[in-house]
């Protein structure tokens, strides 16, 4: 991995490991900001039916670990207080596990 400026940088066809399971093939780079960097991957826990994802990985700063934190809690929320007409319009929340100190946000990935 190299790293730079706090930020994580995962080659493609890297494996990422969540605590809670899951497996996501690393595929490419979709863009990066102030906040960290956001991948393309595949959830590849049933080799049989891979499902397109987007992780976003946050740089290692606690005040973006902080923010990340924030970004779950609203989405959680969202989920939870929108009806299911409303749900197509937000971003679906899969995981949320921390890689060496990267909080790694794993959401559906959008067109």
């Amino acid at each position: 991995f190299e790293y730079s400026r706090g930020e994580l940088q995962i080659p493609p066809n890297y494996i990422l490991e969540s605590p809670h399971g899951f497996r996501y093939r690393i595929i490419k780079k979709l863009g990066a900001g102030n906040f960290g960097i956001v991948y393309q991957a595949f959830e590849i826990s049933d080799p049989s039916n891979p499902q397109a994802r987007a992780i976003k990985v946050t740089k290692s700063d606690p005040r973006y670990h902080q923010q990340a934190l924030l970004e779950i809690q609203i989405l959680q929320r969202l989920m939870e207080k929108t009806s299911d007409d409303e749900k197509q319009n937000i971003s679906i929340l899969f995981d949320v596990f921390d890689y060496n100190g990267h909080l790694c946000i794993v959401m559906e990935l959008l067109d």
